[in-house]
């Protein structure tokens, strides 16, 4: 699915163009441009197949994936990872981000501030968001280019007043460094928080906001407004709407919106509920609802609607000016099972070229749009994590 993302093939490619580029640095980054190399060679073997009349494209093209598992598998991060053991694939797919992440972050650190500069006037817009950007690096001791002269005195003076301009919110944020990774995939989102004033201690904000940097998107599998149906559109506005909840004895509405808006937008579908222990079950009953007691994961099967293309309500931006919020479907991986420790993934993935293509551990099959739809309305294939692309 991430091989299936312009932006993020290109930083693969530029990266292992550079003169600079080690391995002992950047091992991840290495290891899946590798895997990456592996899977131009089957589709340039796959095009040039076709071209000659030899090879039906209902035909199957094997891609061996433990190119790139069995490096990973070797890093400390990836210790966990046993080969043949079920994995969860949002996690595994985290993972894998947060470890390029952190690779970028180590690049940065070594970068002069004009290279910072560069890549920051290239990539983001609102002044407001290059002082919060550079806000967090300013607690970053690793970065040797905060301390040359080119930074600037007026620069770090817009930044401590950036830090001081708090009025009567409670602003809290967690480190977050703009690398080519959160570029790519990472937003901040907006919780807040309000309290009733006349009800609130003395010294404490009637309002809290917190922004929080995300790479995927975890949302809750509920129906839309008129609770007709799942839909991706649907479950974003029920994550954007107000929620009460209760904090200290206090009533506290919960509001969550995007303050900005990532160029690849990764949503999971939590389809697994969790249960406490029960222990006043009969046995007949904990036989019926063994998913539900013990602590064990209950897997939520329902259909869910992905358009091919839509649009992020307004009511889920904290800037509804935002110029576009219009995404296309790029990949969707699939979980086939019916808990957590079960069951299989396959994913579809679309190339711009060549159409949407079907991977099934080693086996790669070329689909259409309609068996994309299709597979999806099956129970036992249930879309979990999808991959939205930014127009």
């Amino acid at each position: 699915s991430l091989l299936s993302i312009p932006e993020f093939l290109n930083l693969l490619y530029g990266i292992s163009r550079s003169s600079d580029y080690d391995i002992d640095n950047i091992p991840i980054c290495f290891y899946t441009w590798n895997f990456l190399y592996e899977c131009i060679k089957v589709s340039n073997n796959y095009k040039a197949l076709s071209s000659l009349g030899n090879v039906d494209e209902s035909e199957n093209v094997s891609l061996d994936t433990s190119v790139l598992f069995d490096h990973l598998v070797n890093l400390d991060k990836f210790k966990t990872l046993k080969k043949g053991r079920q994995e969860d694939a949002e996690e595994y797919l985290t993972l894998v981000l947060d470890s390029l992440n952190d690779e970028f972050i180590s690049l940065v650190e070594n970068l002069s501030f004009n290279d910072v500069e560069e890549f920051i006037n290239n990539n983001i817009e609102r002044e407001s968001d290059i002082l919060s950007y550079l806000s967090k690096f300013l607690k970053n001791k690793n970065c040797a280019w905060l301390n040359e002269p080119s930074l600037g005195d007026s620069l770090r003076n817009r930044i401590e007043i950036f830090l001081k301009n708090q009025s009567e919110w409670e602003l809290a944020s967690t480190e977050y460094y703009p690398t080519p990774i959160t570029t790519i995939f990472g937003c901040l989102m907006m919780s807040e928080l309000k309290k009733n004033k006349a009800k609130c201690k003395k010294g404490e904000y009637p309002i809290s906001i917190t922004y929080d940097p995300h790479l995927v998107l975890p949302l809750n599998l509920q129906k839309d407004a008129n609770e007709n149906e799942y839909s991706i559109k649907g479950m974003l506005e029920k994550w954007a709407s107000e929620e009460h909840l209760e904090i200290d004895n206090k009533d506290v509405m919960k509001i969550n919106k995007f303050h900005d808006l990532p160029k690849v937008l990764i949503i999971q579908i939590k389809r697994f509920n969790y249960h406490l222990q029960t222990d006043n079950l009969s046995v007949v009953d904990a036989y019926k609802h063994e998913n539900k007691v013990n602590g064990k994961a209950e897997k939520l099967n329902d259909y869910i609607d992905f358009d091919f293309d839509f649009d992020i309500p307004s009511k889920c931006l904290q800037d509804p000016s935002v110029a576009s919020s219009s995404y296309t479907l790029k990949s969707i991986v699939y979980h086939s099972g019916s808990d957590t420790h079960s069951g299989h993934y396959t994913a579809d993935s679309m190339n711009n070229k060549n159409g949407w293509f079907r991977c099934n551990d080693m086996d790669i099959n070329k689909v259409t749009k309609k068996d994309v739809l299709e597979l999806g309305k099956k129970k036992v294939n249930t879309p979990y994590i999808l991959f939205y692309v930014r127009d």
